[in-house]
C-alpha cells in the first residue's frame, strides 16, 4: 500500500520493478495523486475486484487473482528499447492543425493528451455544431470526431463537411461500435476511416501518419 505523502515518481521508486504473484492472492494500492499509476498488471484470472475510499485519505484499489501474475513497473519499462511513437519526430507533426469533437469529458482528455504525446496541435470542441463552426471559420488538416454527441452528432457532422463542397479534409471516426455495420455507417456519413474506443498511440499514430503523411 502506498500513502498519500507520494507522487507518481516516489510510487515509481518504492515497489520492486519486478514480482510475481502465485496462485490466489490479493494485490493492492493506495494512490491520491492525479498522474498515472505507473505499473501493468498482467493476469490470466481475476476473481475479485473492488475498492474503497476515505475522504482526505485516498482510494485502495484491489483485486484478487488465481493463478500467476506479473507486476512490472514503468521504471522497467524505461530500459527497454524506444519505440516508434516515443522516436517521432515531433517537429514534422507540430505544424498540423487537428480538431477533436467529442463531448465526453473523459475522453477529451484523453485524445488530447494522446495528440500531444505524438507532437500534434488539436483544438476542441464539445459537439458537432461546435466542429462545424470551426471548420467554417479555420483550415484544418485533420478532423477526430465522436459519433454519438448532442446537437449535431458525428454523422450529420461528416455529412453536412462534404454536402459544403469539403472533400479534401480527412474525417476520422472516434466510436466504441466495432461492428462492420458502425464502419459501413460512418463512410456512408463521409468519413474516411474509424477508430474503435479504446485506442492505444501507435493505432493513433498509424491512422494520423497514412492520412497526414
Amino acid at each position: 500500500r502506498i500513502g498519500r505523502e507520494l507522487g507518481g515518481p516516489e510510487i515509481n521508486e518504492c515497489l520492486p520493478e519486478r514480482k510475481v504473484l502465485h496462485r490466489c492472492c490479493q494485490f493492492s494500492f493506495q494512490i491520491t495523486t492525479h498522474r498515472v499509476f505507473p505499473y501493468f498488471l498482467i493476469a490470466k484470472n481475476i476473481n475479485l475486484i473492488g475498492v474503497s475510499s476515505t475522504i482526505n485519505e485516498g482510494s485502495e484499489f484491489w483485486i484478487e487473482l488465481s493463478g500467476s501474475a506479473e507486476v512490472t513497473s514503468a521504471k522497467t519499462q524505461k530500459n527497454k528499447p524506444l519505440t516508434a511513437v516515443t522516436l517521432k519526430d515531433k517537429d514534422a507533426s507540430s505544424h498540423f492543425r487537428i480538431l477533436v469533437a467529442e463531448d465526453n469529458p473523459t475522453n477529451q482528455t484523453l485524445i488530447i493528451n494522446q495528440l500531444k504525446t505524438l507532437g500534434y496541435k488539436a483544438e476542441l470542441v464539445n459537439n458537432g455544431q461546435e466542429a462545424l463552426n470551426k471548420i467554417v471559420n479555420n483550415n484544418y488538416h485533420l478532423l477526430l470526431t465522436d459519433c454519438n454527441m448532442p446537437l449535431m452528432d458525428g454523422y450529420q457532422l461528416a455529412k453536412t463537411v462534404r454536402e459544403s463542397g469539403n472533400s479534401e479534409l480527412p474525417i476520422i471516426a472516434l466510436t466504441a461500435d466495432a461492428y462492420p455495420e458502425s464502419k459501413a455507417k460512418c463512410l456512408r456519413a463521409g468519413m474516411n476511416a474509424q477508430i474503435t474506443k479504446p485506442f492505444n498511440l501507435e493505432t493513433l499514430q498509424e491512422i494520423l501518419e497514412s492520412y497526414l503523411n
